[in-house]
């Protein structure tokens, strides 16, 4: 019988529970705890959830715009479902920016680019994953991207919030430097072809349907993920990762029946920035598994839907 490894970082809690359900009456074994830990940051082969949620998020795009197309609904309702579809692809697009999503890059960045173009049209995968890693670098700071949205006033968020995407572009114009010149020519490429989509849609008769039924979903993805991956887990966005990670970003206790499925799991937002390769579905898991490591760092901590945090 294989034995007990107390030194494995457990509790006698966790112990107890593992040793009911495996049915042992005396001694098992248990995983080290590190070799968990590093488990649970690894990209696998294919992550099962996330292709789940493609198809899902494809599957509410998809089966709106039929129903609107075959006038079962109205346009204006078929954008509210789609944007809701677009919205949930952002985890893919998220993930596959990180190469988190498969072990093959090209599934990786086949998951990763359909869903982009889709949902942000405007941004293609080398400017996202720029942005995102400038993000990352310099979380709340002055050369955060997503200051975009966190400065925004009440005047103007409207317009800011769904409009992000292409401050992104500019900002990668102006500041991408040798990343930009190295994917000039692809960035150029896929520009091209998305205007030529545009302008052919448009010229055969079907730029109502294209606005109801692609760019206002895709404005209204991206106010949901202003909301639940910018704004909410940053907030109030006053200290910068580099003055201190554990107060740059929050962790959101409470609710998780609610606020996991609708974060999808970002409700952990600290989580991925501590450890940014860690498929999304991982973050509570390693939040409970590093609890004592992670609360001694005093991280911010929200409760339920309050936006000021309850430990400061």
């Amino acid at each position: 019988m294989a034995r007990i490894h107390l030194d494995g970082g457990f509790d006698q809690e966790t112990l107890e529970y593992c040793k009911a359900m495996t049915g042992a009456e005396s001694t098992f074994e248990l995983p080290d705890k590190e070799q968990y830990f590093r488990q649970l940051k690894q990209c696998p082969g294919l992550s099962w959830p996330a292709l789940g949620l493609f198809l899902f998020g494809l599957g509410i795009m998809a089966g709106s715009t039929g129903m609107a197309l075959s006038g079962d609904i109205p346009l204006w309702s078929a954008s509210l479902i789609s944007g809701f579809g677009l919205y949930l692809l952002f985890s893919i697009v998220h993930d596959s920016i990180h190469r988190s999503l498969s072990t093959n890059a090209l599934v990786n960045e086949m998951l990763g680019r359909i869903s982009l173009l889709l949902l942000i049209p405007a941004a293609p995968m080398e400017v996202a994953r720029w942005a995102h890693f400038q993000h990352h670098r310099f979380t709340s700071g002055p050369q955060d991207p997503d200051n975009y949205i966190h400065r925004a006033k009440w005047w103007n968020f409207l317009l800011r919030w769904p409009n992000f995407d292409v401050h992104y572009f500019i900002s990668f114009l102006r500041e991408g430097g040798e990343y930009k010149k190295r994917h000039g020519r692809s960035l150029a490429i896929s520009s091209g072809a998305f205007l030529s989509f545009v302008g052919a849609v448009i010229y055969l008769g079907y730029g109502v349907e294209l606005l109801f039924l692609w760019f206002l979903p895709s404005r209204i993805a991206l106010i949901l993920i202003a909301i639940v991956f910018v704004k909410i887990p940053h907030y109030p966005a006053t200290v910068t990762a580099e003055e201190n990670e554990y107060e740059a970003t929050t962790i959101r206790l409470g609710w998780e029946w609610l606020l996991t499925p609708l974060f999808v799991y970002h409700n952990y937002h600290l989580i991925h920035h501590l450890y940014p390769t860690a498929p999304f579905y991982n973050y509570i898991k390693i939040w409970h598994l590093k609890y004592d490591e992670l609360i001694a760092q005093k991280p911010v901590i929200q409760k339920g839907l309050a936006l000021t945090p309850s430990n400061r």
